[in-house]
């Protein structure tokens, strides 16, 4: 599929790839984001993955969040990603069970790995993106 992509002054005539990436984690460790669910998802060579909207909760609140990409895949590991890269600051999660929504504009670079860190156990992601 091919479709026009732009956000701001960025902007794109075709888009290959939109991604719908999702993944849960223990507590305090680092998880590679799905695609599909399971299954680490590197960002195709020769292009670039801008995810544009995330959803988390867990079933606790006050929890932290963050975001970033890695060289090697990595499933409920207290290791980081081999030469990761966080992608903001944190966002919180301030109540159980309530599942926030942020925009963001995340660039993550062709063959690395998105990821994300939270604190306490039991967090649930998606994030929406595409690759161009």
């Amino acid at each position: 599929m091919t479709i026009g992509f732009k956000i701001g002054t960025f902007g794109q005539d075709a888009v290959t790839g939109i991604c719908t990436l999702g993944a849960t984690l223990g507590a305090n460790v680092y998880q590679t984001l799905g695609f599909p669910f399971g299954t680490g998802y590197a960002v195709t060579a020769g292009k670039t993955l801008y995810i544009t909207e995330v959803f988390f909760h867990n079933d606790a609140g006050a929890r932290q969040i963050y975001f970033g990409y890695g060289d090697t895949d990595v499933d409920d590991s207290v290791a980081a990603p081999t030469n990761a890269v966080q992608i903001g600051g944190n966002l919180a999660i301030l109540t159980a069970n309530v599942v926030y929504k942020h925009d963001v504009f995340i660039p993550v670079p062709a063959t690395k790995y998105p990821f994300f860190w939270a604190t306490g156990s039991n967090a649930y992601v998606t994030a929406l993106g595409v690759e161009v």
